[in-house]
């Protein structure tokens, strides 16, 4: 692989990501991971515990400097650029956020402008009004003056994911986005970013279930141990080699005529090597990724 992608790979893509590794100390989280994301595309990340997906966002979101390797955005080359720049054209939504100090949930939701603000500007009437339409999109209207210490996790989740939005970066994050939503909230959740999605934005998820990965994603990637094991269509994916190899479960791969996407139906771990793989209704559930 060349030093850098080459330039159609760069124009075509909102996102490219060309031989990014990440090590800390002999630990190597990252080896060498290429991808591209199509601008208006919502791409999937899948592997199991340990896998990386986690370290590859915080790489691409710079919140982390890879040992190797480049992030392109819509072209450019995301070294070098501050903080800032970088909040005004990606969001992320982490897997876990600590919330303690008593902030209504709209002021958290306001705090999502912060990157496009001067350094002494408030947030004007339009801000308040991309913050409460986002909390209403998310299905988080009623909690605008709860303190969002005294939210579920779930709520807070929805809380956070509309902050994502009110940034109103060109490329939204998300790592396990619908972690302590009830199943009502996670096809919302999906289908709202879908919708947002078919209106141009270009998103990244990392995704535990593989049926809502398969349902929603139009392509993914399947990391193994800092490796890209395979990426391509939800149908190349997502087979019963590529989920035994990396889960080490047997598992059932069939179309759902009523969803028109594939179902994945995990029968047992394989015979010798329970362990080593993944639970079979979540394939991860991981803490450090």
């Amino acid at each position: 692989m060349s030093a850098l992608p080459a330039p159609d790979r760069i124009a075509g893509a909102a996102l490219a990501v060309d031989g990014v590794s990440y090590a800390v100390g002999a630990a190597k989280l990252l080896q060498a991971v290429s991808l591209e994301v199509r601008r208006g595309s919502l791409l999937g990340l899948i592997g199991p515990n340990g896998a990386g997906k986690s370290t590859l966002l915080r790489c691409i979101s710079q919140l982390l400097s890879p040992t190797a390797g480049q992030v392109h955005l819509d072209g450019g080359d995301l070294r070098g650029r501050s903080p800032r720049e970088v909040a005004r054209r990606i969001a992320l939504l982490p897997q876990s956020t600590t919330v303690n100090f008593a902030f209504t949930c709209l002021e958290v939701v306001l705090m999502g402008r912060n990157p496009h603000l001067g350094r002494f500007q408030a947030e004007g009437a339009g801000d308040r009004a991309l913050a409460r339409q986002h909390l209403a999109d998310t299905g988080a209207a009623e909690f605008v003056t709860r303190l969002i210490t005294e939210v579920s996790a779930g709520e807070r989740q929805r809380v956070l994911l509309a902050r994502a939005l009110t940034q109103q970066p060109r490329l939204l994050l998300l790592d396990e986005p619908t972690a302590g939503l009830d199943v009502q909230h996670q096809l919302q959740v999906f289908g709202l970013i879908r919708g947002l999605v078919s209106q141009g934005l270009t998103a990244v998820a990392v995704v535990h279930d593989l049926n809502l990965a398969a349902r929603y994603c139009e392509r993914l990637v399947l990391l193994h141990r800092g490796r890209v094991a395979a990426r391509g269509t939800v149908a190349e994916v997502l087979t019963p080699p590529n989920l035994a190899r990396v889960f080490n479960v047997e598992a059932r791969v069939e179309h759902d005529p009523a969803l028109n996407a594939p179902r994945v139906t995990v029968i047992a771990p394989l015979a010798g090597r329970q362990g080593r793989g993944a639970a079979a209704s979540d394939p991860e559930g991981e803490q450090s990724k």
